[in-house]
């Protein structure tokens, strides 16, 4: 089982450290924070709070006129697209593959069952990496998951959707990056 220390923001596994799925892509370069800011970064989780909320049905209180326009964006894209959510900041691990992870949302499409990434900025082609990081540890723990979809919330409550078909290809490259990020630490 997989434990959480929220303050650190580490998981343990069965008692051992082991590394998020972020930290390694971050770690060995494939995330490139150089233009991420503070404030981006503390808007981004009270966008994702403020959705997780929601889509739980729990009262988190009022929202702010700075989130407001990702949420609209957000409920845009679930009414659009058909999405039913059956689980929000789900955590994920592989045993096999020593590491963990937090996935935004894991949902039903139709007959499909998707996880999805919620990006305030723009969503980068590391988000591929990321979600089928996922999706292997969500496979792994006995999970359906048919696909993966990253999608972009704007200021403007606009939302666009990048879905991802390759899973063996993308996985392999992040498997490729916790190789790397595992020659760095030991």
């Amino acid at each position: 089982m997989i434990a959480f220390d929220e303050a650190r923001h580490e998981y343990r596994l069965h008692g051992k450290v082991v590394p998020s799925v972020t930290q390694i892509l971050r770690d060995v370069g494939v995330i490139d924070a150089t233009w991420f800011t503070q404030d981006a970064a503390e808007r981004g989780t009270r966008v994702h709070h403020s959705i997780h909320c929601i889509d739980m049905r729990i009262d988190c209180g009022q929202v702010t006129d700075e989130v407001l326009p990702y949420l609209c964006a957000w409920r845009e894209f679930v009414e659009v697209s058909g999405v039913k959510i059956m689980a929000s900041e789900k955590r994920v691990w592989s045993s096999r593959m020593r590491y963990a992870g937090t996935l935004d949302k894991y949902a039903r499409v139709g007959a499909k069952t998707i996880i999805i990434d919620i990006k305030t900025g723009a969503v980068m082609p590391w988000c591929a990496l990321q979600t089928a990081a996922y999706m292997y540890a969500s496979l792994e723990m006995h999970q359906r998951c048919d696909g993966r979809m990253g999608v972009h919330l704007g200021p403007d409550g606009k939302y666009s959707v990048h879905s991802y078909g390759e899973f063996r290809s993308d996985f392999a490259r992040f498997t490729t990056a916790l190789l790397q990020w595992r020659q760095q630490n030991g």
